[in-house]
Parts: C-alpha cells; sequence; structure tokens
C-alpha cells in the first residue's frame, strides 16, 4: 500500500521499476525520517557509507560531446516505462525530441530547458542554482558550468500529475562527460512522482555529473526515483538538493545495475514541518535487466 502523498500509481508500475523503491515497502528502505528543524543538510554519502575513491577519474580524458551519438528508438524500448505518457531523452547529454513524448496536462509544465526559460523564464531563473550550492560543491559547480540542455517539471498549484514523469538519460559513446540537470517545482498541494533514468548503451568510460533541485511547497508532495544501468567502466555522481515548505512530503528512492565502477549519490535536505525519506537499492528490477 503506497502512502498518502503518493499518487496513485498501480502496484504493477512500483513492480516494473523495483519493488524495493516502492515507498513505505520493506527491504533496504533505511526507515529513517526527518521532520521540523532536524532535517537541514544531509550527506547521503555519510548516511549510507558509499564512498568510493575518485581517484581513476581524474586520470581520464572525458569531454563534453559537441552532438548526440546515434540510438534507435526500438533500442530503447527496454527502458519503456508504460504508465509514464511523459518522456524527456537525452543523448549524450543533448536533448532528443526525437526521442521524447510530452503529454499534454493543463497546469503542468515539462520540458527542455532552453525551451522553458523561453516560457516560463522567471520561475527557471528563481529555481535553478537556488538549491545546489555551486560554491560548496565542485561537481555542482561543474555541472552549471556546463549547462545547455536539461528537465524543467513545473506542477501548479494543486495539481497532481496523473502519470510518473520519466526522464531518460542515454551515454552512447565513451570517453564522454554528461552534465545532466534537473529542476523540479510543485506547487502548494501539487503532486508527482519522477524518474530518473540513466544507461548506458557503450561498454567504454564515460563520466555524468548529475544535479537535481527540488522544490516542494507546502502540503505538496513529490516521489523522486532514480535508476542506474550504466555501463560497467562508467563513473557517475549525483547531487540532489531539496527544500520542502511546512506540510510537505518528499519521498526519494535509487537503484543501481551492475554498471557504475564509481556511483556516488550526495543528497542535501532542507525542511520545515516535512517528511523526508530516502531508500537505496543495488537490485532495480524492471523488465529483469538486472539479476
Amino acid at each position: 500500500e503506497l502512502p498518502e502523498f503518493a499518487p496513485a500509481h498501480s502496484t504493477a508500475f512500483w513492480a516494473e521499476i523495483g519493488d524495493e523503491l516502492a515507498p513505505g515497502r520493506p527491504g533496504l528502505d533505511v526507515g529513517i525520517s526527518w521532520t521540523c528543524e532536524e532535517a537541514r543538510s544531509l550527506a547521503l554519502g555519510d548516511l549510507l557509507g558509499v564512498f568510493r575513491d575518485l581517484s581513476p577519474l581524474y586520470k581520464l580524458p572525458f569531454q563534453p560531446a559537441a552532438t548526440a551519438g546515434s540510438v534507435a528508438a526500438e533500442a530503447l524500448d527496454h527502458y519503456e516505462i508504460p504508465e509514464a505518457t511523459t518522456r524527456l531523452t537525452f543523448v549524450d547529454g543533448r536533448y532528443s525530441a526525437a526521442l521524447s513524448r510530452i503529454a499534454a496536462d493543463d497546469g503542468v509544465t515539462v520540458a527542455n530547458l532552453p525551451d522553458a526559460l523561453a516560457s516560463h523564464g522567471s520561475l527557471v531563473e528563481a529555481g535553478l542554482g537556488s538549491l545546489a550550492d555551486a560554491a560548496q560543491d565542485v561537481f555542482a559547480a561543474v555541472n552549471t558550468a556546463f549547462l545547455h540542455d536539461g528537465a524543467v517539471i513545473h506542477v501548479g498549484r494543486n495539481r497532481a500529475v496523473a502519470a510518473p514523469i520519466h526522464l531518460l538519460f542515454v551515454v552512447t559513446r565513451k570517453d564522454c562527460a554528461t552534465y545532466p540537470r534537473v529542476l523540479v517545482v510543485a506547487e502548494q498541494g501539487a503532486g508527482c512522482t519522477l524518474v530518473e533514468e540513466f544507461v548506458g548503451v557503450t561498454e567504454g568510460s564515460y563520466f555524468t555529473d548529475a544535479v537535481t533541485e527540488v522544490a516542494v511547497a507546502e502540503n505538496a508532495a513529490v516521489s523522486h526515483v532514480r535508476l542506474q544501468h550504466e555501463a560497467q567502466a562508467a563513473f557517475h555522481i549525483g547531487h540532489t538538493a531539496v527544500r520542502v515548505a511546512r506540510g510537505g512530503r518528499c519521498v526519494g528512492g535509487s537503484g543501481t545495475g551492475p554498471g557504475a565502477c564509481a556511483a556516488g549519490a550526495e543528497t542535501a535536505r532542507y525542511s520545515r514541518s516535512a517528511t523526508l525519506r530516502c531508500c537505496r537499492t543495488g537490485r532495480p528490477r524492471r523488465s529483469g535487466r538486472s539479476p
């Protein structure tokens, strides 16, 4: 049974992306929650003991891709979430309109960063960089320096998104550096589920430096799932910054497959009279992709 603040997706949805990631399920959920002033700033790496030796990362010549590599739509069928009517797809750090789909929904905006700047400039400018502190985190600073495409999700006041929103980040070439950026703004009383998925279709090493910022207003609810299905030699650094207002709720979960030789996630959470929970599992079980 899902908690009352999670959008009412079917149990089949949670079975698809991994039972261990479903909010409220037993297993590897760390079972810790924070309320009021207790949730100030927490490093998920500290909490879960997942520090990695990053020295090999600095020895490899990663470069951002000038253009996106080629990937057939059929090659991504394996990563389809049937319930997700909206999916933004990024290939080698570049937005692919051809591989994306956006379902119209009043009061809800899901767009690539340049498009969102054109239509919701003030919202994007106010939110982008307001939670991920580039002055305190070198990887957030590098991500911001290479900022180009990215996902912007805005859920209006008292709007509940019925279907999960899927963000698919695909790397097709070795020695590639990508800098995924996500901004989520849930207005008062809003609700949504976000699934970020990182996929490597190359056997070579590459580097992903991902930053996600989530602003949850009063009495709003966001469920945030991150899945990794990456090359064995890949490096992945993830930073998620969350701000939750009074009465707001945020549930976060992550699942890693067999790849990503140095996968780490640091989560900074800021809260007032809010509830936050996180879980981590090494066994995402969608469509039998990983054992």
